[in-house]
């Protein structure tokens, strides 16, 4: 099972409706609300080392990704589609 999914085990039942206010305000509502809602399944949980794996390949003096001998710049578009999430932080 992977970092995040481990960590809301343990503090979902501690989470207050002021909490989920100030959650759905930011851009990782979605991900929460997958956990929270029982969306994500258990497959989903354990691929969260497999993002980490990918997120290890980052060069940040190059500013890519590092991938099978390639390297892969990605843009700000690109993140916000890969994670569902408002380019640039406004939801327009």
């Amino acid at each position: 099972m992977g970092t995040f999914a481990e960590a809301y085990q343990k503090f979902q039942n501690h989470i207050k409706p002021i909490h989920l206010e100030l959650m759905e305000r930011t851009p990782f509502w979605g991900l929460f609300r997958t956990y929270r809602e029982g969306i994500a399944t258990g497959d989903a949980w354990k691929n969260d080392y497999n993002v980490i794996d990918i997120l290890k390949t980052y060069n940040k003096d190059l500013n890519c990704f590092d991938i099978g001998g390639k390297r892969l710049a990605i843009t700000v578009a690109d993140i916000a589609a890969i994670f569902g999430l408002p380019e640039g932080g406004n939801d327009s």
